[in-house]
C-alpha cells in the first residue's frame, strides 16, 4: 500500500481509531512518512483496511517497529 488519495481516508480512520490522530493533523508530512517507510505491512478484510504494521532501518543492521495499529473492532 502506498498512500494515494484513494488510501488516505482508511489510513486516517485507522489510526484516528486507534487514539494516534497526532499523526493525520499534518497529511502531508504523514504520507510521506508512510511512504518512506522500509517495510509496510496491512490487514484488510473484505478490502477494508484493518491493520497495518510499518517499519524502518539503516539498511545495514538495525529495523525499528515505528507502528503497529490493530483496529478497536478486531
Amino acid at each position: 500500500m502506498s498512500a494515494h488519495s484513494g488510501d488516505v481516508e482508511s489510513l486516517c480512520a485507522l489510526y484516528d481509531s486507534v487514539g494516534w490522530s497526532v499523526y493525520t493533523r499534518d497529511i502531508n508530512e504523514w504520507l510521506a512518512a508512510i511512504d518512506r517507510s522500509d517495510v509496510l505491512v496491512i490487514a484488510e478484510e473484505n478490502r477494508t483496511l484493518i491493520g497495518l504494521a510499518r517499519a524502518i532501518s539503516d539498511d545495514a543492521s538495525v529495523v525499528y517497529t515505528q507502528d503497529i495499529w490493530i483496529g478497536p473492532s478486531r
